[in-house]
């Protein structure tokens, strides 16, 4: 999946919180990185389409799907 593009469909979902936050790297330098709340994290794992992912992580995103339909259905 491509960082940027996930990242700018994050920010324009209305139920994701995303912020930018500097931080510091091993070497010392300044990363701008995005941060993001665990609910909106659950959220964005279940927009993802597992055929667009590598073929050695679908079963990893189908599990957390399934599981996160579960808790929806649940509550």
């Amino acid at each position: 999946m491509d960082y940027s593009q996930q990242l700018q469909k994050l920010k324009s979902e209305p139920w994701a919180v995303v912020s930018m936050r500097d931080t510091t790297g091993s070497d010392g330098k300044t990363y701008n990185m995005a941060v993001v709340e665990l609910d909106t994290v659950m959220m964005w794992l279940t927009t993802i389409d597992e055929d667009r992912v590598n073929e050695a992580s679908r079963p990893l995103v189908v599990s957390h799907q399934t599981e996160l339909k579960a808790v929806i259905a649940s509550s």
